[in-house]
């Protein structure tokens, strides 16, 4: 059966430190590891990233990426790389602020204006969360109509 280092699956997901110890102490209380092992079997990574889920949220050192009073899960600092909201990427944060701010709207569709290079991004952040629409130079040609967007 596969196995892997307990500590490489813990710092692959970002948990480093003190960080890695609250999230095996939360894997030996919920019975997916025991004290004194070393490895895990592969077959339970997607139970750890459960219960993991479930119990931490995790955040870069950015202020807009800490999570916002009221959290119910327990805040964990880690690289970028692994924030919930950025991860490592301002334009990935800047959409999920926008789309819980849609979410608490109720708004299931959003028009948008952007480019080319925009609306691949857009459409692959936002994918199975938001219905979106563009308005771009090559589906609205005319130039006024654009301009005014």
């Amino acid at each position: 059966m596969d196995d892997l280092p307990i500590t490489e699956l813990l710092s692959s997901r970002g948990f480093e430190g003190e960080g890695a110890r609250r999230a095996l102490e939360t894997l030996y209380r919920e019975g997916l590891t025991r004290l004194g092992k070393t490895r895990i079997a592969a077959a339970k990574v997607e139970a750890v990233d459960r219960v993991l889920g479930r119990a931490f949220v995790r955040h870069c050192r950015k202020p807009a990426c800490r999570p916002p009073p009221g959290e119910a899960r327990e805040a964990v600092s880690v690289s970028a790389a692994c924030c919930e909201t950025c991860g490592g990427s301002d334009n990935r944060r800047a959409v999920e602020r926008m789309l819980a701010a849609t979410e608490r709207a109720g708004w299931t569709r959003l028009l948008w204006r952007a480019g080319r290079r925009a609306r691949g991004e857009l459409e692959r952040l936002c994918a199975g969360r938001l219905d979106l629409r563009f308005v771009t130079e090559d589906t609205t040609p005319a130039e006024g109509l654009w301009r005014r967007c």
